[in-house]
């Protein structure tokens, strides 16, 4: 695990997953439908990783998203970047 990886996976199973931010809070569930598999490459590696690891990406914002993003940066630059996601997705 990376420095800048927050998300831990605790459990997943058919419908979703369950995390953690590794700096403490809640497990929050997360639905499949709101995830899609990705490759990862960090700046500082030469490769992409597509060990037997899952990553995941969020495929479409929603209340869950929201309330990570305000917990990682703060409700005033939380609620800035939920809004830069948000108006992200209208270009989609």
């Amino acid at each position: 695990m990376s420095a800048i990886d927050r998300l831990i996976i605790q459990t997943s199973d058919a419908n979703g997953i369950a995390v953690r931010d590794k700096d403490g809070g809640p497990i929050t569930k997360i639905p499949l439908r709101n995830l899609v598999p990705c490759l990862r490459r960090l700046t500082h590696l030469p490769m992409i990783d597509v060990s037997q690891s899952a990553d995941y990406c969020y495929y479409k914002p929603n209340a869950q998203l929201r309330e990570l993003t305000e917990r990682y940066y703060g409700k005033v630059d939380g609620e800035q970047r939920w809004k830069r996601i948000v108006d992200g997705e209208k270009t989609l």
